[in-house]
């Protein structure tokens, strides 16, 4: 009888080197169902086909397909999650498979520190469940990286997130108004008694997920500085806006700074050349990575703040 293995296997990431001196390093997962041998040149020619980043290297973690009980099929997916689901329908096969896939990640990340890159010079991200992944790997790393971004994506325990702190207090209504987008309200209590209860839900994710013990409140609130840029297309019917829309209102429970742009009428993938555009904007404003010059130039102006 054939055992289907729940968790999945990581293949060797592409890896696009730098063409100046490495200074950052983005690593970066594609949705389920691609292939990092697919989607890192193509996402690397729309990053680089007005500007250039001379100092940036990137990394493409890809899985190996693995069985689905959701599709019943073998596909290349990061865990056997669908968007949108909530804690009460995950199994513990699922658990295991997001833990598998973090600690990947965390992997990867370690190995960039080990190499000489900073913390603040590590980017993170992903697209669909990519997005959903890296988001996780960034709130229970007890690292403070140098951004984090995500395209048509979701976030594991959003809905719990935001429950957690409502049931403290905090305020939360609808993320979504018709064609206009509504912030999340203020929430109107002690700075010491919301970093309390922030970093108590990260920590209980992480003991729950990872089944270690939480990072001290500290280091949670460093991770927790980290700046996030979002976009979703508001017409996409495979993580539809409003789910991405809390993946913001989770984060901007948390405290933190989330940058979040909508595109109109546009469907589930990342938009070329609006959205590369506004992430360069924000890798520029928050991260601290400029376009490089051009080649016939002897300085580069990336620089880290």
């Amino acid at each position: 009888m054939t055992s289907h293995r729940p968790v999945p296997a990581f293949l060797e990431p592409l890896i696009i080197p730098p063409r100046g001196e490495h200074a950052y390093t983005l690593i970066f997962l594609h949705g389920r169902g691609d292939r990092a041998s697919i989607f890192g040149p193509a996402f690397t020619a729309d990053l680089t086909r007005s500007r250039r980043y001379a100092s940036l290297k990137l990394v493409f973690p890809t899985p190996a397909p693995t069985f689905s009980a959701l599709f019943y099929r073998h596909i290349a997916q990061w865990f056997d999650f669908n968007a949108g689901t909530e804690p009460k329908s995950y199994t513990p096969e699922q658990l295991d498979g997001l833990r598998e896939v973090v600690e990947h990640v965390h992997a990867l990340v370690d190995a960039e520190v080990a190499a000489g890159v900073a913390e603040e010079r590590i980017l993170l991200g992903g697209l669909s469940q990519g997005c959903a992944v890296a988001l996780m790997a960034l709130l229970l790393g007890g690292r403070r990286l140098g951004g984090m971004m995500g395209m048509s994506g979701w976030l594991p325990f959003a809905g719990e997130i935001r429950r957690a702190l409502a049931g403290k207090g905090m305020p939360v209504g609808a993320l979504v108004n018709g064609a206009r987008d509504v912030d999340v309200p203020a929430w109107d209590e002690d700075e010491a008694v919301k970093l309390r209860e922030r970093t108590g839900i990260i920590g209980r994710l992480r003991e729950r997920i990872m089944r270690q013990p939480p990072f001290p409140e500290e280091v949670i609130a460093q991770v927790l500085s980290t700046p996030t840029w979002l976009g979703h297309g508001d017409a996409d019917e495979v993580v539809k806006y409003l789910v991405g829309r809390e993946i913001y209102g989770g984060l901007k429970a948390l405290g933190m700074e989330v940058v979040w742009k909508r595109y109109r009428d546009f469907p589930h993938w990342y938009k070329v050349p609006e959205e590369i555009d506004d992430l360069a904007a924000f890798w520029e404003e928050k991260c601290g990575l400029s376009p490089s010059p051009s080649p016939s130039s002897s300085s580069d102006t990336e620089r880290c703040s």
